[in-house]
């Protein structure tokens, strides 16, 4: 009662729509058995185009929009075989979650679910139900992989473990034919951790099907043929009609790279590109080298607004504990160092944030980070806004003049200059 009462309080402070309530019977005598039967209309057949479920907008990118799905969106599996376990983890108000519960169902699998939660609570409980159940079907979230691969390990190099060890992680997730990772790239030291701990094949999968209207040659925004004609956006049509091309096209706000017959995943329009000037560029290419780096456990990187040169290139990393940088340089040069014939220079961090032993990045429910807040917490843009001073713990580099020198490590530990 509480918190419906908390629930109609809000309604009626925000000048909602008006509630329509249902009463629900909980003392009405139970129905004989005449009264029980059911029957089933065969002739009545629901169109797989139709209205199937309503499902919010996570709200990181603006106010969440209420998504009607079609039915054919969430049933595109067959029949399992039998003893199938399905591992449930992920939000059920998310479409991640919400399909890997109705689609376990309809499938005839037994699901093991467990209790929403996040960050290392989230991984734990994960692979504790490794431990203890035969899991078979699992889609993993790359913040899980990352995490449960920091658990298993301690931040040990995997050829420094004990193969007896070893033995007995791959053991956990025998039940498994694939490493299935979707929600987000995830780097490629992760990736190589899990294909060589448990010998499966790895897919970072996207959720889309059909392709098409994709030019070859750089990056480019991701189109869909939509399989369905009826979904929109609940009381928002201006957004539905912005959302598709002249031609019917979705646009996925996704940029991909078509390589060979393939679409190589570049990260999302909004958040995952720096415009360096004249460059433009994907933060995944710099946190993937960043993660190379054997000091470094996590990156994430970001653009922040820059008056003269539109966009810097920002990183907030997390350094292994037994880290030593020398007294002679400053982190973001060694970063900077380390990165040369690796990256461009036009592609390294300009500006620098270390985390804290037990600072957590801020992230959505789904262990996405939260672009927006970090760009916030860390080097002091609210929502997209131009920084005069950022924070005193952001190292930053100058951009070189004509005749300085153009090494990265040689621009190292001064103030930029705006």
């Amino acid at each position: 009662m509480e918190r419906a009462s908390n629930i109609h309080t809000y309604i009626k402070q925000t000048k909602s729509e008006a509630l329509t309530v249902v009463a629900l019977s909980c003392d009405a005598k139970t129905l004989d058995e005449a009264e029980r039967a059911i029957e089933i209309d065969h002739s009545c057949v629901m169109t797989p185009g139709g209205p199937g479920m309503i499902i919010f907008t996570s709200g990181t990118t603006g106010r969440p929009k209420g998504a009607l799905l079609p039915r054919c969106a969430l049933l595109r599996t067959g029949i399992r075989e039998p003893g199938s376990t399905a591992l449930v983890y992920r939000p059920n108000h998310w479409i991640g979650g919400a399909r890997d519960i109705i689609q376990s169902l309809l499938s005839g699998m037994k699901i093991h679910s467990l209790k929403t939660k996040v960050q290392d609570a989230r991984a734990e409980d994960v692979l504790r139900a490794f431990r203890t159940t035969l899991i078979t079907h699992v889609v993993f979230m790359p913040d899980v992989l990352r995490r449960m691969m920091f658990l298993l390990t301690g931040d040990r190099d995997l050829s420094t473990i004990p193969q007896e060890e070893k033995d007995l992680w791959q053991s956990y997730f025998r039940g498994l034919s694939m490493i299935r990772c979707s929600g987000g790239s995830l780097e490629r030291s992760v990736r190589d951790f899990w294909m060589n701990l448990t010998g499966l094949p790895f897919d970072n999968f996207y959720s889309s099907t059909e392709l098409g209207g994709l030019a070859i040659g750089g990056p480019s925004q991701i189109y869909v043929s939509p399989t369905f004609e009826n979904s929109s956006y609940i009381g928002d049509n201006h957004t539905v009609e912005s959302i598709f091309d002249k031609e019917g096209y979705y646009k996925t706000g996704d940029l991909a790279n078509y390589i060979n017959g393939e679409y190589i995943f570049a990260g999302r329009v909004a958040t995952d590109c720096v415009q360096y000037a004249a460059f433009r560029f994907s933060t995944l290419a710099v946190e993937d080298g960043l993660t190379k780096l054997p000091y470094i456990s996590e990156a994430c990187v970001v653009a922040v607004p820059h008056k003269k040169l539109r966009q810097l290139c920002a990183a907030v990393v997390r350094l292994r504990p037994d880290t030593q940088i020398t007294s002679n340089m400053t982190t973001l040069g060694l970063i900077r160092s380390d990165l040369e014939g690796t990256l461009p220079t036009y592609m390294m961090p300009t500006l620098l944030k270390l985390l804290k032993d037990e600072e957590e990045l801020p992230s959505t429910v789904i262990g996405k980070p939260a672009k927006k807040e970090i760009l916030r917490i860390y080097f002091g843009s609210v929502n997209g806004a131009l920084v005069e001073n950022y924070p005193p713990e952001v190292e930053s580099c100058p951009v070189p003049k004509p005749g300085e020198a153009t090494k990265p490590w040689d621009w190292d530990g001064r103030q930029f200059e705006h």
